[in-house]
């Protein structure tokens, strides 16, 4: 776990105080693992949502400390909840939990405006630390996350427009370059995400929040 505001933090410290964390994850199962596991793991869960519109109602008035945010939710993604959030005003930190190690994350999130991120299938301890230093506004990054090789502006543009369903001629046509150079932008994207396909490319971006 890589805390770069302060690499001397001391889990211990961070266990003697309580967190009051808003969670959002629409895995019930998830949800009251948190429930159970917050008495022993120094937080308490103050507030649960299982979808984005109802985050954004009840977080205001929480009370929490730090917003725990599943990267899946059923009605779109823990990042597209962090901008929204930053958006209308909320200042509270905002970590973005994941169930395995996701390319790119780590940098999505921190373009969302997160404070930081954590891989929870990994050891409990390590889930609660994370949720205590970001609620002491400490940007923590999973380095379990691997780094997602960089795609330019030019090629995210490309993919942007798949995702959002235009064909190689239409995006060829509204970039007014030639089919085959389309074709090369999203070469070079599977090659970068390491993807087979454009959907998955696609997808991948997503989860990374770079479209």
């Amino acid at each position: 776990m890589r805390d770069p505001t302060n690499m001397t933090a001391s889990r211990e410290t961070a266990a003697m105080e309580v967190t009051a964390a808003f969670l959002v994850t629409n895995d019930a199962i998830v949800g009251d693992w948190f429930e159970r596991a917050g008495h022993t793991l120094a937080f308490r869960v103050c507030g649960r949502a299982v979808s984005m519109d109802d985050a954004e109602r009840a977080i205001p008035t929480s009370g929490a400390t730090v917003l725990v945010i599943d990267q899946d939710l059923a009605d779109g993604s823990g990042l597209e909840l962090v901008r929204r959030l930053r958006a209308s005003g909320v200042l509270t930190p905002m970590l973005i939990m994941t169930a395995m190690p996701v390319s790119g994350i780590n940098e999505g999130a921190q373009r969302a405006g997160a404070t930081g991120t954590v891989v929870r299938s990994g050891r409990a301890d390590d889930v609660a630390w994370a949720i205590s230093a970001a609620a002491r506004h400490r940007t923590i990054w999973d380095e379990r996350n691997p780094a997602l090789a960089l795609a330019s502006p030019r090629e995210l543009e490309v993919l942007s427009m798949i995702a959002a369903g235009y064909l190689t001629s239409d995006i060829a046509a509204r970039l007014v370059l030639s089919s085959e150079t389309i074709k090369s932008h999203v070469q070079n994207v599977l090659l970068k995400f390491g993807a087979h396909t454009r959907a998955e490319a696609v997808a991948i971006a997503v989860r990374a929040g770079v479209v």
